[in-house]
């Protein structure tokens, strides 16, 4: 959160309230809990499309850290590739997405799309807590693997079923 996720082309952070310590005693049953409630801002369809607006913009556009090394200049290679390859991710993500639904019938595996659909829905979409591009570390692999599937598929099927030009008459 302290490294702004769109740098060095934009210096925009995103608006966190400050964080909130309650105190429950809990033998006073629903009192306190009622209390600390209240306390909270209000939950509402406006701030929660902020947040989760923030919270996907951090979670693929922020650098990844330990080793996005942002602190330390970016020493190591390493670092500059993984700071320079998060603005992979995005696209690459709606591409696969589009991609994934237009072979929707034809793929026989469904497990990788659903559960990179599913980490998109838990990690991105629920506002419950701030996103940064560290969390994104075990969905780049999984992404990658299924653009090789879905590559890996249409060549298959274009080996087994040649065009009309190929084939012998």
């Amino acid at each position: 959160m302290s490294h702004p996720p769109f740098a060095p082309f934009s210096e925009w952070r995103g608006r966190r309230e400050a964080n909130t310590h309650v105190v429950i005693d809990l033998d006073a049953g629903s009192r306190d809990w009622q209390a600390a409630k209240a306390s909270l801002p209000p939950w509402s369809f406006a701030r929660a499309t902020r947040l989760t607006t923030e919270n996907l913009a951090h979670l693929f556009f922020g650098p990844s850290w330990p080793d996005s090394d942002i602190e330390g200049n970016l020493r190591r290679d390493v670092g500059k590739i993984n700071y320079w390859m998060r603005w992979l991710w995005a696209p690459l993500t709606i591409a696969c997405l589009f991609w994934t639904l237009a072979r929707w019938r034809r793929e026989p595996e469904r497990m990788l799309p659903t559960l990179l659909v599913v980490w998109i829905f838990v990690q991105g979409l629920f506002p419950l807590t701030v996103n940064e591009g560290r969390y994104r570390k075990p969905f780049e692999g999984l992404l990658l693997a299924q653009c090789l599937l879905l590559a890996a598929g249409g060549r298959a099927r274009a080996r087994d079923y040649p065009s009309r030009a190929e084939s012998p008459r």
